[in-house]
């Protein structure tokens, strides 16, 4: 429980960095990540329009929750549609660095770690019938230490 505070915080960051208005992440940047070019277009008006954004989730959600601790082996839990906070861009220049790990032209993780690579989120996106999804999301917990 000692990182509790530590991840409070980082989430805090998280949801400010998620909250300053209509801060939108240019094409170029993520074309520079060798994406699909209809991925890049889906993720910016995922985090752009709510509605959009709740209807390309696949709920409920696999995934971990925030601070997860011992639940971090839970394999059941599912973010639920009522419970879920809409993502905004995340100023990944300021606190965070990204990566996309495009898996095949149809699946692609994403990871976003914190400036100190000791705290990371986790999404994976998927094409379902013809569209771009979110399918897992992984919220801010610690990243383990030596693979």
């Amino acid at each position: 429980m000692r990182y509790s505070w530590v991840i409070g915080l980082l989430s805090l960051l998280l949801v400010g960095c998620q909250s300053q208005g209509n801060q939108e992440e240019p094409a170029e940047a993520l074309a520079g990540d060798a994406l699909p070019a209809d991925f890049v277009s889906f993720y910016e008006q995922f985090h752009r329009d709510s509605s959009f954004q709740m209807d390309r989730i696949i709920w409920p959600l696999e995934g971990v929750p925030d601070n997860a601790g011992d639940r971090l082996t839970d394999r059941t839990f599912r973010w639920q549609r009522d419970d879920w906070r809409i993502m905004k861009p995340i100023d990944v220049q300021s606190s965070f660095q990204r990566e996309f790990l495009p898996m095949s032209d149809e699946l692609i993780i994403e990871k976003i770690t914190n400036n100190t690579g000791q705290f990371a989120l986790i999404r994976r996106w998927a094409v379902i019938s013809g569209d771009w999804h979110l399918i897992y999301y992984a919220g801010m917990n610690p990243v383990r230490q030596g693979g």
